[in-house]
């Protein structure tokens, strides 16, 4: 089952890089503080 997509995905403050995952840095707070959980959260695997 895939994760839901976070808001500030949704909301267009999240993009990819060859890095992975990166938050723009014009972000609220919010999008920042919901990036920065996001992020640290891990990653499981389903079997």
């Amino acid at each position: 089952m895939d994760q839901p997509e976070p808001r500030f995905l949704k909301e267009g403050y999240g993009y990819y890089t060859d890095d992975g995952l990166q938050i723009k840095e014009n972000a609220p707070k919010w999008a920042k503080d919901e990036y920065k959980e996001f992020m640290s959260e891990p990653y499981k695997i389903e079997k």
